[in-house]
């Protein structure tokens, strides 16, 4: 399985290939702006640095959210782009689902109770999803304000509980956290802070494949992008 990685959902913009479960090649640029102008060059980069053609890759993968409306519908264009002119499966990961393997990949997991993937949203809230230990979704992935993220979690928790946070928006969330419940969360570190990247699909996508899991999008005609928020514009008054 040959994979071709694309993500640009959020503050940065990344590419990343890999062949049968290794990476064989990753880049990640940091940028509010320019996703567009980056995307296309980085993928060639990408393509010709790893020895490969086009036409040798069995999938192109590609976050489809929820993240920044432009970024999204930059990525996914091109990647839908390259995969209908050459004929490649395209497949559509949740940054949820991209983020969460990061547990399947660490070598020294914490042990938890619940697992809280909090996604930067640049608003007033966190796009959440929480799921236990036994990868159930107990809190649903959506746009949710701080107040009601602490309801929804003091009725899952007990003193005992211990919740590993991970994604761009865990920091923001501890500074917001109760001290009722700030104990029950764990320590935050490495990699477990960052956005979602093209490395995290890649991984994701193999997953998905290796298990035979049925919750990605996989050669849809049109894939479903998950904004959870509209975007942000003013009309004109002229």
């Amino acid at each position: 399985m040959l994979t071709l990685a694309i993500d640009s959902s959020s503050s940065s913009c990344s590419v990343a290939v890999m062949s049968n479960g290794i990476i064989s090649y990753k880049e990640k640029a940091c940028m509010e702006r320019g996703h567009g102008v980056a995307i296309m060059p980085m993928i060639q980069k990408a393509i010709c640095e790893s020895n490969f053609s086009l036409s040798d890759f069995t999938g192109i993968a590609v976050t489809i959210g929820p993240g920044s409306f432009t970024g999204l519908r930059i990525a996914l264009a091109a990647a839908k782009g390259l995969a209908m002119t050459h004929t490649i499966p395209l497949i559509g990961i949740s940054c949820f689902e991209a983020v969460a393997q990061r547990v399947n990949q660490a070598d020294n997991t914490m042990p938890y109770d619940l697992l809280l993937i909090a996604l930067n949203s640049k608003r007033e809230d966190l796009y959440i999803e929480c799921r236990d230990a036994l990868n159930k979704k107990v809190i649903p992935g959506g746009a949710i304000n701080f107040n009601v993220l602490f309801v929804k979690l003091k009725k899952l928790i007990d003193g005992h509980t211990n919740i590993r946070v991970i994604g761009d928006g865990g920091t923001q969330l501890l500074e917001h956290a109760p001290v009722d419940i700030y104990d029950n969360f764990l320590p935050i570190n490495g990699k477990d802070k960052e956005p979602v990247d093209a490395n995290d699909v890649a991984h994701c996508t193999y997953n998905e494949a290796s298990n035979s899991r049925t919750n990605i999008q996989k050669n849809t005609p049109r894939l479903t992008i998950d904004y959870l928020h509209s975007p942000d514009f003013t009309l004109s008054k002229n």
